[in-house]
């Protein structure tokens, strides 16, 4: 009898730390790799070392390697709209850069962008470095020693004006350290 218990006692905590383990490797894969969608189209984390590619268009403009940028497409309404709501005192000068693809410079996102006072990259930069991060517009990032620190999608997180508050509040805090 207690040998039989035992056995079934084993068997029990044998199971149980098998769908233990199963439960963590899924929460740790659900961490990497959160579903996030955007128009129905998964969106990827870009977090981490910028791609050198994205790096050398930075450069070639002579963009600092600390910048927030954001992306936009000419012809998306959710771009267009996003670009509108931004004001000027939502950028900060010299390090601000936003990202058109698409359009040239008489289109509606571009003309809602050029009075902030951010520089406007249009293509085939904007597009070349969206294509090295492998991301879609609407989305603001900011870049801290070439890495990719924060992002954040517009409209579905909110809006740029709301995105650098958050990084102006983090600056303060990382400075004040």
């Amino acid at each position: 009898m207690n040998t039989l218990l035992l056995c079934g006692i084993g068997v029990w905590l044998l199971l149980l730390t098998f769908l233990v383990s199963r439960l963590l490797v899924m929460l740790v894969d659900f961490r990497k790799l959160i579903p996030v969608e955007h128009d129905g189209k998964p969106l990827r984390r870009i977090n981490g070392p910028l791609p050198a590619e994205a790096a050398a268009v930075f450069g070639r403009i002579g963009a600092g390697p600390e910048l927030s940028a954001a992306a936009f497409a000419e012809g998306d309404a959710s771009s267009l709209r996003q670009a509108r709501l931004i004001e000027p005192a939502d950028v900060t000068p010299g390090r601000t850069v936003f990202l058109v693809t698409g359009g040239d410079d008489g289109d509606p996102v571009h003309q809602a962008l050029a009075g902030t006072g951010a520089r406007v990259l249009r293509d085939p930069e904007a597009d070349a470095i969206l294509r090295a991060l492998d991301v879609d517009a609407p989305l603001a990032f900011e870049i801290s020693g070439g890495e990719v620190v924060a992002q954040f999608h517009l409209g579905r997180d909110g809006s740029f004006g709301r995105f650098s508050t958050l990084i102006r509040q983090h600056r303060g805090r990382i400075g004040a350290r």
